[in-house]
């Protein structure tokens, strides 16, 4: 994996040693305005940082975990009662208390139906509207909101709410599929990935590996992971159905344990699939549990057995040797860490290590990497805070996570650059402050686009 030679850096420090997912503020909220996020688990634990250094007494921060084994609660505010969210396998919850939105899709789904709802509470009592599905609120004042953020890896359409959504930018990520099998090859083409998804290849020696049959990992539908790696690197829909063949059996979407597969897992494939098994995998994910995996509860990667899930490159240039894409993933010989394969904060040396194209910006679009360049990685996007126009804490949220898109804008301390440091650590790429005409008039670290 030690694939770049870096010649230069500009972060400081390395190993980010705990988790700070589940960051629990000690603060008496009972006249702040509360904030929460929640959403995509691509984005849970540097949002779990950033969210937890923003935190003040009068608008105190929550990050929703997406798995987690014990209850999270959020405590309430003008604008939500308290709310606890609970594991993901939890049945026969009562409103408002709800299992916690799992995936890109959930999140912005649950900031769009808290602010649609008609269900209010008066004096602490439920009123049942006629119709109403949960979970929602909206209190007596007709103000409403219990989520305020939706952590999202995806750009979506008209989500949260046409002409209301806003998504802010904060990072480049890349995506790539993995394996943790040694007969897997160390590179694909786009076509030989998407072939293997739609069963044309069934076979490891079939696409430059050893011989060994090939078996097929989705994570949930919802995440902005799947749907990127769906639509973009496979050329396929969100709706594609994926089918069987003669040695192709269904794609899987459960984990070892029957629950859903979750993205950017490897530790929850079956010991029987680890010399079958391609998944997606986001490089952020990948590089910053590599640089935990000290640490089980950070690094997901490895079997109980100890085998790793590596994630693996793609070759553009269908079988042209010399201009293979290694990996979106460097290793930074001065750090000592891995980190997104970026030349904005490290130099590729390219002539003595064929090692790929950097992830850079240019090479996506407001919605996806589709927009490729032919000296770039394929797989980049954008990861995003999506805010939603008629949420009560609209103007709260958007100064902890975005700006105001106009020349000379006001911008949160995330898009002025205060966690360029915090954004590396946890293995994704902060953005520059090169103004455009479009998504960032004001001349920010992050990028505004419209649903």
């Amino acid at each position: 994996m030690k694939s770049s030679l870096l010649k230069r850096s500009l972060i400081a420090g390395a190993v980010v040693a705990t988790s700070v997912a589940t960051y629990i503020p000690m603060i008496s909220a009972a006249s702040a305005d509360v904030i929460a996020a929640g959403g995509s688990d691509t984005t849970e634990n540097v949002m779990g940082s950033i969210l937890s250094q923003l935190n003040t007494d009068a608008n105190p921060t929550y990050n929703i975990p997406v798995y987690s084994a014990s209850n999270f609660t959020v405590p309430a505010d003008a604008n939500c009662p308290s709310v606890t969210y609970y594991p993901q396998s939890t049945t026969g919850l009562t409103y408002p208390n709800q299992v916690a939105p799992n995936g890109s899709g959930a999140g912005r789904n649950l900031l769009r139906d808290y602010v649609a709802s008609t269900r209010k509470f008066a004096n602490g009592s439920e009123v049942t509207v006629a119709g109403q599905g949960q979970p929602a609120y909206d209190a007596a004042t007709g103000v409403k909101g219990c989520l305020d953020i939706a952590r999202s890896s995806s750009y979506g359409s008209a989500s949260p709410a046409a002409t209301k959504g806003q998504y802010f930018a904060f990072a480049l990520d890349a995506v790539s599929w993995a394996s943790p099998s040694t007969l897997a090859p160390s590179t694909l083409t786009l076509t030989q990935l998407s072939k293997i998804y739609d069963c044309t290849y069934t076979n490891w020696s079939q696409v430059g590996g050893t011989d060994g049959p090939i078996q097929r990992y989705l994570p949930q539908s919802g995440s902005g992971t799947r749907d990127y790696f769906v639509t973009d690197l496979l050329g396929l829909s969100k709706t594609f159905s994926f089918g069987t063949g003669d040695n192709c059996p269904a794609v899987k979407v459960l984990d070892k344990n029957g629950n859903g597969f979750e993205e950017n897992r490897g530790d929850r494939i079956p010991d029987a699939d680890l010399q079958k098994a391609i998944l997606p995998f986001s490089a952020g994910q990948w590089s910053y549990q590599a640089n935990n995996a000290a640490n089980p509860s950070i690094d997901q990667r490895k079997s109980a057995g100890g085998v790793t899930t590596v994630i693996k490159g793609i070759d553009k240039h269908d079988g042209d040797s010399q201009l293979w894409n290694s990996t979106p993933v460097a290793w930074n010989d001065i750090d000592g860490r891995y980190q997104l394969n970026d030349a904005g904060w490290a130099t590729v040396d390219t002539s003595t290590d064929a090692g790929g194209y950097p992830v850079i910006e240019g090479n996506t679009t407001q919605a996806s990497g589709s927009a490729w360049n032919i000296v770039a990685y394929p797989g980049v996007r954008l990861v995003y805070n999506v805010l939603h126009t008629d949420s009560p804490s609209y103007s709260v949220a958007r100064g902890l996570v975005g700006f105001n898109n106009v020349d000379s804008g006001v911008k949160s301390t995330l898009c002025s650059g205060g966690f360029k440091t915090t954004i590396a650590a946890y293995g994704f790429s902060p953005l520059t402050n090169t103004a455009n005409g479009t998504s960032n008039i004001a001349g920010s670290t992050c990028r505004r686009y419209l649903a």
